[in-house]
């Protein structure tokens, strides 16, 4: 059975799977004020969990576990130019998003994104 941990479970335990790694990566994002989404799906044929960032009308694609050691990027990871994702669900701290096309896709703004569900903070 695979247990995922919470963002404070996998920043205080560097182990984990590809979910934790996104977790922590996406609520750090979040509570340094950018829109960060954990992204559900598939990398070519293997399931795989990722981030996607947004900031300044650009779409980030966000490896939390990439294994590029020694290895500069020379550019930030735009979501458009990102191959072989096959994101089929992504969600934040408050809303669920479903993607309703089978297709592969590198847009994850686009109409083809569905709310399905939305955290609301009950008052006491």
């Amino acid at each position: 059975m695979d247990l995922w941990q919470n963002s404070a479970q996998a920043y205080l335990l560097p182990r984990g799977d590809c979910e934790d790694h996104a977790l922590a990566l996406a609520d750090w994002l979040i509570s340094e004020g950018v829109d960060a989404k954990v992204v559900l799906g598939k990398y070519k044929t293997q399931g795989h969990a990722w981030v996607v960032a947004s900031k300044n009308n650009k779409v980030y694609l966000l490896e939390a576990t990439s294994k590029r050691v020694g290895k500069s990027w020379n550019h930030y990871p735009l979501a458009q130019m990102s191959n072989h994702y096959y994101p089929m669900v992504m969600f934040n701290r408050t809303d669920y998003w479903v993607n309703t096309t089978r297709l592969a896709t590198t847009d994850y703004v686009g109409k083809h994104w569905q709310k399905t569900s939305e955290f609301v903070k009950f008052k006491i």
